[in-house]
């Protein structure tokens, strides 16, 4: 698991998350579990929101942890990251993909402080 770092000098701050959403009711756990509360916005859709907003959108990487699940980032904001996970068609019908609840791990990184370039 990564550890939670937090740079002084340049203010960068990097969040290990993990979105416990297969069980239907969705929670956070990690090292930085304490740092953002998470919304259920219905299944397979969820919002990770910061305690502390970051000064600009961060950036987000993520893994879905069971096979047959993709997902992509509805919207990422200095205060909060929208999930959507759905169904991977497998059985080559070409069918939508169906709303899933899943486990995603998430890592964010962001700073604190407006780049002035």
């Amino acid at each position: 698991m990564l550890r939670s770092i937090k740079s002084p000098q340049r203010k960068v701050r990097l969040l290990a998350l993990r979105v416990e959403g297969s069980t239907g009711t969705v929670s956070l756990e990690g090292l930085d579990a304490n740092q953002c509360s998470v919304t259920d916005n219905g299944t397979g859709d969820y919002t990770i929101n910061f305690n502390t907003a970051f000064a600009e959108a961060p950036h987000v990487s993520a893994a879905a942890e069971a096979t047959g699940i993709m997902f992509h980032f509805s919207s990422i904001t200095a205060s909060s990251v929208r999930i959507i996970c759905k169904l991977v068609d497998q059985d080559a019908t070409y069918a939508a993909p169906a709303a899933a609840e899943a486990d995603v791990q998430l890592v964010v990184i962001g700073h604190d402080i407006t780049d002035n370039y």
